[in-house]
Parts: C-alpha cells; structure tokens; sequence
C-alpha cells in the first residue's frame, strides 16, 4: 500500500504533467507569463517560448533545485513580493527561475520536480495508471487574455474566483454586513471581496464560507458554539476559523440550526456546536463544542460530503457509503429504528451514494444511477411516497418519467430535485407555496411534481431554505419561489409569497455558480467581477463620498472601489495576469503580502 508521501509525490507528478501557467524570470528585462508541463515520459520540463518552438530541459540535465529568489537571474530583477513562491533550476551553468502564483502551487511544482531530479522518481507505471484515472480533468484548460502593458498574454483562467452575496434576514449578523438589518436584494459581503470565495453554507441563524486557499470563515449566532471561534459571540461580518483548522486544507462545509460541520482535504471529518450525538464525539463530556473537533470514530475513512440536518448527520465516504449519527426520534438516521446514535454508523442497504441532503428531520440521498431515496420525518409528504408518511429506512421515491436524479435538496418540510434532463420537481408542504404551486391549490403535495420555468431555461442546481426554494440555471441565472417574510427571495420587498420561479433581477448580469439556504436568508456565490462604479458612491473602506478630488480606484485583486488614500499599494497579482506591482486596497494588500510569506 502506497504511503502519504509516495500519494503526494504521484499527485504532484501528474499535476506538473498536466501543465499550468508560471511567471518566467527573464535574464534581461520584464518576466512573463509562459505555459509549462512535464512529458508524460517525465524525462523532460517543456515551456512555450516566443523565440523556440520547442523550448525545454532534460530532467537529467537538473543538477539542483533552489527555493527562493537566489540566482543572478533572480538577483538582477527580484520580485520581493512572491520570494515565498520561486525557485530556480539549475543545470548546465544555466538557471530556470520560476514565480509560481501562489503557496498550494508552489508546493506541488517544488514536490514534484524534488522527486524527479533528487529523488529520482520514475514510477511511470503509476504515474500512467493515476493519469488515466484523472482522464476527467487532464484537459486544456480555459486561457485568459491580459494586457500586460503594450503586451497580449494568455493566463489560465481561475474558475473558483467568485464574490459570495447574502440577503433575507439579518438578525444576529447572519449576512455578514456588519449589522442585524434584513437586505431585501442581493448584496456583496465586502468583507471577503478577493477571497475567491468557492462554497457557502447557511444554517439557521449562522453563515459559513470555504475560500479556495482552504481557510474556513464563520459569522451570525454565537450562543451555540456554530461559529466555531472559541467563544458564544455574535459575529457581524466574517472571521477566520483559526485553531484546531489553522492548518487545515478545508474542501467542504455544511451547517444546519445546532452545529457546523468540515471536510478535510485528506477526508478527514470535523464538527462543532451545541453539543449532542450529532456531533459524532461518542462522548457527552462537554455542552457546547465551541472549536472544530475531529471526529475520531470516523479517521481512516476518507469522508467526501457532509450534510447537516437540525440534529443529525449524514456523510459519505469515498466508496459511497453512508454513515449516520444524532437524534433519531423520526427514523432520520435511515437505521431501521428511532434510537439516537452517537457513534457514525453505516446507513444499510445504501451503496454507491453521491449526494445526500439532511432537512429539518428527513434525509434523501442519490446513487450514482440518479435514484433517488428518502427517509425519516414524513408527515407533510416530504418523503415523496404518494401518502404523508414516515420512514425508518431508505426508500426509492419514483415520479420522475424514469430520469435520474441529479440533484436534491431538503427543505423543513418539503423536498426539491433536479433530473439529469433538466426538469425540477417539488413535493411536502406548500402552506408557503414552496412547492410551486398556490397553496390555495395544494395545501401539501404527497409526490412529486414538476415545476413550470420559463421555456428554454434549465436547472443544474437546487436548494431549499426553511419554507421557500431557490433554483440555478445552466446560464447562472437565480430563480426564487416561496415565502418572502424576510425578503429572502431577493425581489426587493419583504411581503407575502410568490408561489411561481421569478429571477431575481438584480442578478441578472451576473453568473450565479452556488447557492445555498438558511431559515430566511440566501447566500450565492457570483463569477468575480469588478463592482461597477455607478454601485459605490463612498468608498468600501473608510466610508468617504467621493468627489471631484477624492476619487475612486478599483482594486485589482478584489474588485471593490476604494479611495486613493485606502489604495495607496501595489502588488502583483499573477492569477490575473499581472506580473507588474498593480493597485490595491489596504486590506488586499495585507492579505497577499501575508500569504505571499508562508514558508
């Protein structure tokens, strides 16, 4: 069996084989953006080059490998900012000087060509077996065209790059703006502008969002131990979950009303919160666990999804079972009984899962076929079985024209999913109209129906809040349904419900990718893209009008606009091409010269 090492050596190989755009120091003059990739025979580093055809390097020929900035090369034209993510290579009397773009791809570049030229890795055969099975993504990927002064580069494009908007109910900070008031449109969550922000979850009265470094930020209700921080504080804007994650790669998050949960990119579990068996402590030693905690009971099991229901779990594991634990007054546990379990237990008869949802107490899953199975609490025909109903075990639920599932999600009482043909499907409690349908019509709905969108629109996402239901379009449009009492649907009032899809307008020109819902609040997360300017008419940081002479600037890492006083820096931002010192605000600046200087 392969060790840890051995796995990141051989991850770090196939990466550096399928390429990524590095800054290449110059020996004379500015650096510049090239595409580099390792054969697949691993005897040879390959770089575009304006003046070869083939530009490249014999991994034989490598006789050191050098961290830093400590070349003549390097000497001659430093770039004190990104010292922490160069190195060089040295052969032949010669010296290839890299700028890689940031920590996590530092380390896999210095990993992999370690292993090659010190090391002498030549493990082809796995190299070619793991290429294979990551055939998925080793594609070309997306290029982006920047100016770099009178010069046209292409830079891979960063997908993950996405601003996260919150609105609906604001009590105890749950949006993240500062204060308690409800937003009844969309609105930025400054705050975290430039964090390249890649999932959000909502609880019931907490917020928390996953950035693409791996860093955890909580805000909302502290009462419970949800946030994470050490304390029962409210939160009003975004804080970092330090401690036990400080040096947690984090994957994945998921909350609900009583804890939050994290996935570890080496799969490992953690969980935080008011204390009880949905934590998966097999201890009642404390009341509140107010720092994430690994759970023990679950290490050496590679978790891959979590999902947290008002007093249970659910994960699934990389072999796509399904583990349950917490309450289980409502057979929500899928374990055939109504007994609470402490320890994570594997749900029977469910095989090949990759998707489960928790509501407030049911619980669904998905196989990789796309059926569709649900269990627990089923009074308001929440489970789909044709009759309001609960269930102490997994059950298909059919009504879907024999199209798989390919997406679910779970609201308090009422469910929502999507087919692989693009068809959305609501059913379970409709007192709000939730379900798509006038509850004067259809108080309840015991199975599935589908849900009427405008003609050529199709669904890729799905999620339900407490009592309304919030839909995403292949093209990033948001369509919302259900109550609006705390403005949460994002139309601009707080009033009555709306029991047909509308879009949510001021969406419109922007590419929604996620959204997620809490009890009365939305959180999505928007395609990074510069505030306009006729959105700000102070700027985002010390709150001063801008004038004739106070002027606004754009920061290029974050997007926002801020005062000259508040962008006096400059840095360069090599994931957006910019291998030049570019303006930033005050606050970007801090955060990348930071990270820039992790060892």
């Amino acid at each position: 069996m392969a060790t840890d090492d051995e796995d990141k050596v051989l991850l770090a190989v196939c990466d550096v084989i399928k390429g990524s755009t590095l800054l290449k120091a110059g020996r004379s003059g500015k650096p510049h953006f090239r595409q580099f990739k390792l054969s697949n025979d691993l005897s040879r580093l390959m770089w575009e080059s304006a003046k070869k055809m083939d530009a490249a390097v014999l991994i034989s020929q490598i006789t050191e490998i050098k961290t830093g900035q400590v070349t003549p090369v390097f000497l001659k034209n430093p770039i004190p900012q990104c010292e922490a993510v160069s190195f060089s290579l040295l052969y032949s009397d010669r010296s290839l000087d890299i700028v890689c773009k940031d920590k996590k791809e530092f380390d896999t570049w210095t990993t992999a060509l370690k292993a090659l030229i010190v090391d002498k890795y030549d493990n082809k055969e796995a190299v070619s077996a793991k290429l294979v099975e990551m055939r998925g993504s080793i594609v070309s990927e997306d290029r982006l065209e920047v100016q770099l002064g009178t010069i046209k580069t292409k830079v891979l494009l960063k997908d993950n790059s996405c601003d996260l908007y919150l609105w609906g109910g604001g009590d105890r900070g749950r949006l993240g703006h500062k204060d308690d008031k409800p937003r009844f449109l969309p609105n930025v969550v400054e705050s975290l502008l430039g964090q390249n922000v890649t999932m959000i979850a909502c609880g019931g009265s907490h917020t928390i969002a996953l950035n693409s470094k791996g860093q955890v930020f909580s805000w909302g209700a502290g009462p419970q131990g949800c946030l994470g921080h050490g304390n029962l504080r409210d939160r009003y804007s975004p804080l970092m979950i330090d401690g036990p994650l400080r040096d947690v790669n984090v994957v994945h998050v998921a909350c609900y009303e009583n804890h939050s949960a994290v996935i570890s990119e080496d799969g490992n579990l953690y969980t935080w919160g008011k204390a009880g068996p949905f934590l998966g402590y097999m201890d009642d030693s404390v009341t509140k666990q107010t720092k994430p905690r690994l759970v023990d009971a679950l290490y050496g099991t590679r978790i891959v999804q979590v999902a947290c229901g008002r007093s249970h779990t659910l994960v699934i594991d990389e072999e796509g079972r399904v583990y349950s634990f917490g309450i289980n007054k409502f057979g929500e546990l899928g374990q055939g009984h109504d007994k609470a379990i402490t320890k994570p237990t594997m749900v029977p008869n469910l095989v090949s899962i990759c998707k489960v949802s928790c509501g407030r107490h049911h619980s669904a899953a998905i196989d990789e076929d796309g059926v569709l199975f649900m269990w627990g609490w089923g009074a308001r025909g929440q489970l789909g079985q044709g009759e309001p109903k609960s269930l102490f075990s997994p059950t298909p639920v059919n009504g879907f024209n024999d199209q798989p599932l390919e997406d679910v999600s779970c609201g308090y009482g009422h469910t929502a999913a999507i087919t692989a043909n693009g068809v959305a499907y609501c059913w379970g409690d409709n007192a709000s109209s939730q379900c798509g349908v006038p509850s004067s019509v259809y108080g309840e709905l015991s199975s599935p129906r589908g849900i009427v969108l405008p003609s050529g629109i199709r669904p890729t996402q799905i999620n339900c809040g407490a009592n309304f239901t919030v839909l995403v379009t292949s093209i990033g449009q948001l369509f919302t349904w259900g109550c609006n009492m705390s403005g949460q649907l994002g139309n601009g009032e707080a009033k009555k419900t709306f029991s047909q899809p509308m879009p949510v307008e001021s969406l419109s020109e922007k590419r929604v990718k996620m959204v997620a819902c809490g009890e009365d609040h939305i959180g999505c997360l928007v395609g990074h893209g510069w505030v306009p300017d006729e959105e700000v008419k102070s700027c985002m940081a010390c709150k001063k009008s801008f004038t004739a002479i106070r002027r606004r600037h754009h920061c290029r890492q974050c997007g926002g606009i801020f005062c000259g006083s508040c962008s006096t820096k400059r840095y360069p931002l090599l994931d957006k091409g910019h291998a030049d010192p570019v303006r930033v605000c005050d606050k970007c600046y801090v955060s990348l010269s930071s990270s820039s200087n992790i060892k």
